[in-house]
């Protein structure tokens, strides 16, 4: 009688737990999907955030290459070359910040060394000055596209050391495009 008994209150027991969860379970699954979807559209963010990241920082890169490779040319002017300089050592800092700041955030962004720049032949037909002029053309073309890079990082992500890390790099690329575009300016 007490086996009868205990599988009888074991019975009972399980139908009232499965009542009680049962009328919980429309209240939970909404929440739970709700949760879900956050979860997705936060991992989607932080992919977007890390490929942005990854982009920035290559074009780091090649800004600082190709501005090492134009700056051992002989058609270049003092004026540029030390504008070139300072624009290395100002985008290199900024290498460094980012890279620091994508340890933080655990994302892998390239070495300065997996990036090459190949020398173009097109530009040794022309003259020094029109030689200069496409140099600077192309690398200020490569500026504008890091600073489209950077807005666009700016308004994926919601992370304010990133914010202010591209903020104040977008300050410094703008003045560098107005230096290199006066340049341009004065071979016309």
């Amino acid at each position: 009688m007490n086996i009868h008994k205990n599988i009888l209150l074991s019975c009972l027991i399980s139908v009232f737990l499965f009542l009680l969860f049962s009328c919980d379970t429309n209240n939970n699954s909404k929440s739970k999907q709700d949760k879900a979807y956050n979860k997705q559209d936060k991992i989607n963010k932080n992919k977007e955030e890390a490929k942005l990241l990854v982009s920035v920082s290559k074009n780091y890169i090649n800004l600082i290459n190709y501005s090492n490779y134009i700056k051992a040319k002989d058609s270049l002017t003092l004026e540029t070359k030390s504008l070139l300089d300072t624009f290395n050592v100002d985008i290199t800092n900024h290498l460094k910040n980012l890279k620091e700041l994508s340890r933080e955030e655990l994302v892998l962004i390239p070495d300065k060394n997996d990036v090459l720049v190949l020398e173009d032949k097109t530009f040794t037909k022309d003259g020094e000055e029109k030689r200069q002029k496409k140099y600077l053309e192309k690398i200020n073309d490569m500026v504008e596209t890091q600073i489209n890079l950077i807005d666009e990082l700016t308004e994926t992500s919601n992370n304010s050391s990133i914010n202010a890390l591209a903020n104040e790099a977008e300050e410094i690329l703008l003045e560098h495009k107005e230096n290199f575009e006066s340049i341009i300016e004065k071979i016309n």
